[in-house]
């Protein structure tokens, strides 16, 4: 099955199994670059990245992260993806925001790669701490509700829950909600298992 992840910088990392070494706001893109010319790929899957990628962003059609500056292993057209992995992130909204603009952006994906099968919308990594300050555990169980609203207001079969991840706060390193190293491999190992990926040697 020809899958295709479309995802944020916390996708980035779990993908990776890395931590941000390098300043976040370094919009160049160098450092990742060098890091995903040396990743080798996984079979019959591709990856493009859109840091900052709340869903505002996501709801532009031209949005560069749909073809984006960072990217691995490109080899389909967006016509012969099968597949698809959606991170669902972003600034904090209340529920009936988060349904409409995760409509909005289903209707854009759906447009843009027209022969999916499944389309997987998987929400951002969250915590097992109720009371944490990190962006990413606050804003997840809104989340993973409006996903679930999303699907079932839907007659769309090929749209599919993600998993709900939450991890310790220990593997969050800052409080949007990147990853630590071991966070990185902790959530990789949890998500590669989930879809189905093999993990490759780097």
């Amino acid at each position: 099955m020809k899958t295709e992840i479309l995802g944020i910088s916390q996708t980035y990392q779990w993908y990776l199994g890395e931590s941000f070494d390098f300043p976040i706001t370094d919009f160049t893109f160098k450092k990742e670059k060098d890091i995903l010319s040396t990743y080798r790929e996984i079979k019959n899957c591709q990856a493009r990245f859109g840091f900052g990628g709340d869903l505002t962003k996501w709801k532009d059609f031209n949005y560069e992260g749909y073809e984006s500056l960072i990217k691995h292993n490109i080899l389909f057209e967006k016509n012969e993806i099968e597949r698809l992995i959606f991170t669902v992130s972003g600034e904090t909204r209340n529920l009936d925001n988060w349904v409409i603009d995760i409509k909005s952006v289903t209707e854009i994906i759906l447009s843009k790669y027209p022969y999916l099968n499944n389309l997987y919308l998987q929400p951002v990594i969250g915590g097992d701490d109720n009371n944490s300050e990190i962006r990413a555990v606050k804003n997840q169980p809104t989340i993973v509700e409006a996903i679930e609203i999303v699907i079932s207001e839907s007659n769309n079969s090929i749209l599919k829950s993600g998993f709900d991840c939450k991890i310790q706060t220990h593997f969050f390193s800052d409080n949007l909600g990147h990853l630590t190293f071991e966070g990185a491999l902790h959530v990789q190992n949890i998500l590669y298992n989930f879809y189905n990926f093999n993990a490759p040697n780097i």
